[in-house]
């Protein structure tokens, strides 16, 4: 959840959710800022990290096509003609170093910070409140005709409108439980606007509708999505939707349109989820009556760390051993033990030569065990591509005059290293599975996606170092290192690939912990499982028999508790990475499943 203490008592507003507008909070008035640039600077500010981001990272995007030096000299003009020009109170809004520009979070409240920052046990009245400033589309008419700026800034559209429509679809449900059918209807109206060809949406305006109008209007919604589909994208509608209409057809009577808050919704109008299953919870377990389906939670990509629960139940890396294994034709075998050898040598110089390399070197050493079919495929492309990463560096200061660089090299290690390299390249293009990973090609937006899903991936990693009975070392090492190497990156393609295989990593780990938890709460809340989550419950629930089936269940439950305790951090990455709120709903279920103990 952002924090919004220093917001509160903002004195000024920049709402970014439609057309750009800074306003004095207090009286409303609008706050000229001519400049698009400046007006694309800020936004892009409202939506960064801490709402801070490097010099160099604003002036390649918002002057592309200049030279670095010019482009900065470009970004300085702009901040001091913005202060130079600025009304009362204003002109501290933009703070800035010699490294770094930031907005200051107790002069300005940010809609978009609200938006991606609510809490998850928000009541109907601050969901409202923050529903209210989703105005329209993220910075509309911010375009400067930059690709690199206008390609992140249509994909901060998509990120907005998908949190834009999470936050709806809850405000809803919330709304509709609670009774208030015809501003539940009216919420799913705008929610429709922002997401027209959304079929959950529709499904939740006619079961409204149904209950505001009457089913005849309620049918003629259906009608008008359905020409929708058919006109606009040529399909039929879903299964769901076709069921939800015949519930509405076979039923004999219904409740007279009203606008009280108190009518109960009928059957045919209860709340439709997309991608829900019929199992029914039992009403004691105090969560939601209709469960989502194990199938949304995604299944696990390849090329990238996997994971799977050991015996003992914790969460533990899956082998990924190289394409050629035991059977490695003589060449690979050759390559990869030439490979060990040049890594070993290099690690002779010590830790007074290699001095900054020490550490990615041990590791991977650590990598590269003698046996070929021991390897780890992930872990070694991962850590033989930080290698490739310090090479690079040391290349591009290896002619300058500050022999000072940490980067900097001594010449038997740089040399050294440059040949360990050019081994491990040989036998990366010689085996299948390493090779898909030098394939990986990012474009500018994916990799500021990948870059917000590493991000929102950070918590959960911190938190798992700290927890017990949750994951083994080796899986919670996998995640470490891979987002400590995306968030070292630099520009180019081995950035770029850091910063995939961490995402990827980073959405396996988190799909299978859910998945771990919520098939057994799954399973235990249904009918088939009562006395077993009754049991769970009480705190005595135990796997028949001895030995290693009681420790599973005690580690499960430990992994519960991490994603109850984490929830926030959880539904962040699922905002930011999968765009399901059937995610958040089941993190939902965990949270509350375990709260109920």
């Amino acid at each position: 959840m952002a924090d919004t203490s220093l917001a509160e008592n903002a004195p000024l507003e920049l709402r970014v959710l439609g057309h750009f507008e800074l306003a004095y909070r207090d009286s409303g008035e609008l706050i000229p800022v001519s400049s698009a640039r400046t007006r694309a600077l800020l936004a892009y500010l409202a939506a960064a990290p801490r709402l801070t981001e490097t010099r160099r990272r604003l002036a390649g995007l918002l002057w592309t096509n200049r030279g670095e030096d010019q482009a900065r000299q470009a970004l300085r003009q702009s901040l001091s003609n913005f202060r130079r020009g600025a009304l009362p109170g204003v002109a501290g809004l933009v703070t800035f170093d010699d490294t770094g520009v930031s907005l200051d979070p107790s002069l300005v409240a940010i809609d978009r910070t609200d938006l991606m920052g609510y809490h998850r046990h928000a009541d109907i009245t601050e969901l409202s409140r923050i529903a209210d400033l989703y105005r329209n589309d993220f910075g509309l008419g911010l375009e400067i005709g930059e690709d690199e700026f206008d390609n992140w800034l249509h994909g901060e559209r998509r990120r907005c409108r998908d949190a834009a429509v999470t936050l709806f679809d809850r405000l809803v449900r919330a709304l509709a439980a609670a009774g208030s059918h015809r501003e539940a209807l009216t919420r799913a109206n705008r929610l429709a606007e922002i997401d027209p060809t959304r079929e959950e949406t529709h499904r939740l305006v006619i079961a409204q509708e149904a209950i505001v109008s009457g089913r005849a209007s309620a049918m003629l919604r259906y009608e008008a999505f359905r020409l929708l589909l058919r006109d606009e994208i040529g399909i039929r509608p879903e299964p769901a939707t076709l069921r939800l209409l015949d519930e509405l057809r076979r039923q004999s009577t219904l409740p007279e349109p009203t606008e009280s808050a108190s009518v109960r919704a009928p059957t045919p109008a209860r709340l439709p989820d997309d991608k829900l299953s019929p199992d029914k919870a039992p009403d004691e377990s105090g969560l939601v009556a209709d469960l989502p389906s194990l199938d949304n939670i995604p299944q696990q990509v390849p090329r990238a760390s996997r994971f799977a629960a050991n015996a003992d139940g914790l969460i533990d890396v899956v082998p990924d051993p190289p394409e050629h294994g035991p059977s490695a034709d003589k060449v690979q075998r050759e390559l990869y033990e030439e490979m060990r050898h040049k890594a070993l040598a290099l690690s002779a110089v010590g830790n007074n030569q290699l001095s900054h390399l020490s550490r990615p070197l041990s590791r991977f050493i650590d990598a590269a065990p003698e046996r070929l079919q021991d390897v780890s495929i992930a872990r070694l492309w991962s850590r033989g591509n930080t290698l490739r990463r310090r090479l690079k560096s040391h290349h591009a200061v290896a002619t300058s005059s500050d022999i000072t660089d940490p980067a900097r090299l001594p010449p038997l290690v740089a040399e050294s290293l440059w040949d360990l390299v050019e081994s491990f390249n040989l036998f990366v293009a010689g085996d299948l599975s390493a090779r898909e990973f030098d394939q990986v090609r990012i474009g500018p937006q994916e990799r500021a996606d990948a870059q917000a899903a590493v991000e929102s991936a950070q918590p959960i990693s911190e938190a798992l170092k700290v927890s017990e009975g949750v994951a083994t070392p080796e899986a919670i090492d996998a995640l470490s290192e891979q987002l400590d190497a995306a968030r070292n990156s630099s520009a180019g393609i081995d950035g770029d690939q850091a910063i995939e295989l961490s995402r990827k990593t980073s959405g396996n780990i988190i799909s299978e912990m859910l998945r771990v938890s919520y098939a057994w709460i799954r399973g235990a809340i249904t009918s088939e499982g009562k006395f077993a989550w009754k049991e769970y419950r009480a705190g005595a629930y135990r796997a028949a028999g001895p030995g290693s089936a009681t420790v599973a269940y005690l580690y499960r439950h430990e992994l519960i508790a991490f994603i109850a305790d984490n929830a926030s951090s959880f539904i962040t990455f699922i905002e930011r990475t999968f765009h399901n709120p059937a995610l958040i709903r089941i993190v939902d279920i965990i949270a509350k499943s375990f709260g109920s103990i």
